[in-house]
C-alpha cells in the first residue's frame, strides 16, 4: 500500500469514527436533568409536578437510547418515525400532568424553537451560496 491509499484509509477512518461518536451521542437527547430545570423555569411547574415531570423525561430519555441502540444508519426512517411517536406519547402524558396554560406556553416555545431553526437554516444556505460565489 503506498502514502497516498494509507492516509486516505486513514483520513476515512477517522472520518467514520467522528460521525459514528457523534450519532451514538445524539439518541439519548437533551440531559433529563437540564430539560427538567429549564421546564420549571419557563413553564413555573409547581413542587407537585416536578416528580411526575422528571419520572416522564427520565423514562423518555431511556426509550430514546434504546430507539438509538436498535436501529442502524440504514434504518433512519424507523428511528425517525419510532422517535417521533415517543415524542407524541411523552407530550401525551405531559399533558396529564401540566395545567392548560403550562401547555400552551410549552406550545408557544417549541413553536419559538422552530422558528430559530429554521433562520439558522436560512443563514446556512446563504454562508454556502456566498462560499460557492468566491
Amino acid at each position: 500500500m503506498n502514502r497516498r491509499q494509507l492516509m486516505t484509509v486513514l483520513v476515512a477512518s477517522a472520518a467514520l469514527a467522528a460521525s459514528a461518536a457523534s450519532l451514538a451521542a445524539r439518541p439519548g437527547g437533551p440531559d433529563p436533568a437540564k430539560q427538567l430545570q429549564r421546564m420549571t423555569e419557563s413553564l413555573g411547574l409547581f413542587d407537585d409536578q416536578i416528580p411526575q415531570v422528571e419520572a416522564i423525561l427520565l423514562e423518555a430519555h431511556a426509550a430514546r437510547q434504546q430507539i438509538g441502540d436498535s436501529y442502524t444508519l440504514n434504518q433512519r426512517a424507523e428511528a425517525r418515525e419510532a422517535m417521533r411517536a415517543l415524542r407524541d406519547e411523552t407530550d401525551a402524558k405531559l399533558s396529564t400532568v401540566l395545567t392548560d396554560e403550562q401547555q400552551a406556553r410549552m406550545a408557544e416555545l417549541r413553536e419559538q424553537r422552530k422558528e430559530r431553526r429554521k433562520q439558522r437554516r436560512g443563514k446556512r444556505a446563504e454562508q454556502d451560496t456566498e462560499t460557492d460565489e468566491s
